[in-house]
């Protein structure tokens, strides 16, 4: 809706292999780069409202603060293999 409320056109059709081509937006990448662009973002707090984007920000980064404090076992090899 908010792309046709503000006359918004939308971007070029891209076929093909997405991933390889190099075209087209990207999408946050983390649950951190998420959250920053989720809270700036004002068509989507005028079309859910503050109280439902605050809500969903809540939870994202109560689950970003019990990721982190977690090491994984990832990182565990990753940095012994460094040490």
């Amino acid at each position: 809706m908010h792309g046709i409320e503000n006359a918004l056109d939308p971007p070029p059709l891209i076929t093909g292999d997405l991933y390889s081509s190099g075209e087209g937006q990207e999408i946050p990448k983390t649950l951190r780069n998420a959250m920053a662009e989720l809270d700036r973002s004002q068509a989507m707090r005028a079309a859910f409202g503050d109280d439902v984007i605050d809500h969903y920000l809540h939870a994202a980064r109560w689950e970003q603060a019990e990721s982190d404090r977690h090491v994984t076992d990832f990182e565990r090899r990753r940095l012994f293999e460094r040490g």
